[in-house]
């Protein structure tokens, strides 16, 4: 007798109906627009973002203290982020008992 799970089966078969449905969507959007090509579409997008970022950089002007603050909070989210991965992975290993070397080691 032959054990057959059936998640797996499942899981495949939404995963083909969302990729049918992104396609189906994509190619109608393609259609609709005019644009039969994906390549085209693709062409179409980069040219138009270099025409308009041609026109509009000329007339941006950065203020010293909006980039020090940009940078100081991406510096923070970065911290951020370290720590909350830190505690999770904490969290995981103790969960799952998980004997793991906090080390690399070369090899």
């Amino acid at each position: 007798m032959e054990n057959k799970t059936v998640e797996p089966e499942k899981k495949r078969r939404v995963s083909y109906i969302i990729l049918f449905t992104l396609g189906v969507s994509i190619t109608i959007y393609l259609i609709d627009s005019r644009i039969l090509y994906p390549v085209q579409s693709l062409f179409y997008l980069v040219a138009g973002w270099i025409l308009f970022l041609q026109r509009v950089i000329p007339q941006v002007t950065m203020s010293v203290s909006g980039l020090v603050t940009a940078v100081v909070v991406v510096a923070i989210m970065a911290v951020l982020t370290q720590l909350l991965g830190h505690v999770l992975w904490r969290r995981l290993q103790q969960q799952n008992s998980m004997s793991t070397s906090n080390q690399w080691k070369w090899r």
